[in-house]
Order: structure tokens, then C-alpha cells, then sequence
């Protein structure tokens, strides 16, 4: 969770995303230069990253916001374990095929 977390603000602070601060939480949001900077990302990893990224963005496009939240509130403590064992910095890792 942290790493994400981490990612968000890094992203925020050279305005490659927009944060939105709202009643109902906060929301990132891609801004023109989200896609001048992705279209700059061409290591084999970023590829396969994008590509799950949009897989992400078809599957959940069918969700409501309840419907997200429930999800995620239910498999985020099995994710935040699995970042905290295979960390994406972490010596020796490698992209899962």
C-alpha cells in the first residue's frame, strides 16, 4: 500500500495525474500529460505494464464505485502482503509472464 501510495504522490508532484479531493475521497485522474509520458515508456516492462493497465481498465470499467471498493476492500490486505514479499524494487525481481 505504501509503494502506491508513494507512486500517487510522485506522479501528483510532476503533474502527470490530477488528485481530486472530494466528500467521497480522493481520486487520481490522467491530464494531458499523463499520455505524453506514457507514450515515452518503452522498456519491455513498461509495456507489459500498460498492457495490464488497460486490461485494469476494461475489467473494472463495468463497476460502480461501490462495486470498486468492495473489491478492493476485500482483496487489498492479500495484495499489500504480496508487495510487501515481492516488492517491485526488490533485488531479483522479474516480470511475471
Amino acid at each position: 500500500m505504501k509503494l502506491i501510495k508513494n507512486a500517487l504522490k510522485i506522479l501528483a508532484q510532476k503533474q502527470l495525474i490530477d488528485v481530486i479531493y472530494s466528500e467521497k475521497g480522493i481520486y487520481y485522474l490522467n491530464n494531458k500529460l499523463t499520455g505524453l509520458f506514457i507514450n515515452k515508456l518503452t522498456s519491455i516492462y513498461s509495456k507489459k505494464l500498460i498492457k495490464q493497465a488497460k486490461w485494469v481498465k476494461k475489467h473494472f470499467k463495468k463497476y460502480d464505485e461501490q462495486n470498486i471498493k468492495k473489491y478492493f476492500e476485500k482483496t487489498m490486505s492479500k495484495w499489500d502482503s504480496e508487495f510487501s514479499t515481492y516488492g517491485l524494487f526488490n533485488e531479483g525481481y522479474s516480470y511475471a509472464k
